[in-house]
Formats: structure tokens, sequence, C-alpha cells
């Protein structure tokens, strides 16, 4: 058993016992690596002192938090969400696709969520008793001169009502919406953060594990 000489560690093999003991803290003539030594003469932090007024990296920075806290188009530029949009294609990602979307996805009562919000959106709508069903019926619209397919998440019967699960706008999103042609309710960043509430008070922050449960 290889054992540091300072403090005693379990290492797994000779190499990685001079790796430890050379920074062990308990080795008074350990070396120190250049941050730590970066920071020793350098403790004041880069931005101390700077707003957005007066630096570019932070003006940025709080634009883009700003306009993903408020729900307004992303900051990301046309031609790069178009270079994710071909990757998610060939990768077949997307839709209403139980082996497609991004994020956490799973069944949960019977309604398959593609997103760990979707599953509390679900999980909040089911404990207040409102009657839902997984949407899968496609509608048409035009971005890019393209005609193309939008596919909301879910419908309520009661109200004849879609509803959209997202986090973010974008100009094709609002082109999606222009020509929807029924009552569609998008629930935004905002809007979710009541529903993450309750349910994270209820589950837990690991509340997906929910998935392929049966009952709430």
């Amino acid at each position: 058993m290889l054992q540091c000489n300072f403090c005693g560690k379990e290492c797994k093999n000779n190499n990685s016992l001079r790796n430890h003991e050379r920074l062990c803290k308990l080795n008074e003539n350990r070396q120190q690596s250049s941050l730590v030594q970066f920071r020793k003469d350098n403790p004041t932090p880069w931005n101390a002192g700077l707003t957005k007024e007066l630096d570019q990296r932070i003006a940025t920075k709080a634009k883009n938090e700003s306009s993903r806290r408020l729900g307004k188009p992303n900051p990301i530029s046309d031609d790069a969400r178009a270079k994710l949009r071909n990757l998610a294609k060939e990768r077949n990602l997307g839709g209403y696709n139980p082996t497609g979307g991004r994020g956490k996805k799973g069944w949960y009562c019977g309604y398959w969520c593609d997103s760990s919000w979707e599953l509390a959106w679900v999980i909040y709508q089911l404990d207040r008793g409102l009657v839902f069903v997984k949407n899968t019926v496609r509608f048409q619209y035009t971005y890019d001169n393209k005609l193309r397919n939008y596919i909301p998440d879910f419908f309520i019967p009661a109200t004849n009502t879609y509803v959209e699960i997202k986090g973010y706008r974008s100009a094709q999103f609002d082109a999606k919406v222009a020509e929807f042609p029924h009552s569609l309710v998008v629930v935004y960043e905002n809007d979710m953060l009541d529903i993450l509430q309750y349910v994270v008070a209820k589950h837990g922050k690991e509340f997906t594990a929910l998935y392929n449960q049966e009952t709430s």
C-alpha cells in the first residue's frame, strides 16, 4: 500500500504518490503551482471596479444574461443558429421523437417529456388537475423562404389551446408564432420559476429521477 509520508493518503501507484507528495498541503516544502503564485502576487480580480459602461466584456455578458432572463431573442447569430439547426438534423434531433431532442428526456405518467422543464410543467399541471395531452399535430410555417413544420409541446382540449415550453426566443420561433392558426401559450423561463420551485420543493432537485414512474 502506497501512502503519503505527510498526510497518509493512499495512492494508486508510485507516479500518483510522487505527484501528491509534491503538492501535499502538509509538506512544508511543497511546490507552489503557478496559479497559486499568481493569486498571491495579484489578489485583485481582473474585473474589480469595472462596470458594463467601462468594459465591453462585462457589457456583452450583461446583455446576454439579460436577454436570457427576460425571454428576449437569444444573442446567437442567425448563421450560428443555422449551423446548430443543420447539426441537429444530421443527428436526427428534435421533433416528437422519443430518441430525439435535447436535455433530460423520458416518460412520466404516460406523457413523453423532451426536457426537465417539460417534466416540471407536466408534474405541476397534473397536480392541479389540468387535462392536457402531448401534442403530435404538425403546423406549417415559413421561415427563410422555406416551408417548415412546427409541433407545439402540449394541447389543452378544454380551451383549444396549445402550449410551448420555451427557454428563449429567436427569429425562427417568432415566425412560428406569427403564423400559428390557433391559441398558443408560450411558457418562457420567467414563467417556469414558480413551477420549478413547486416541483423541487415536492420532489427535490433530482426530480428527473421520476421518469418512467406511473404515478406522481
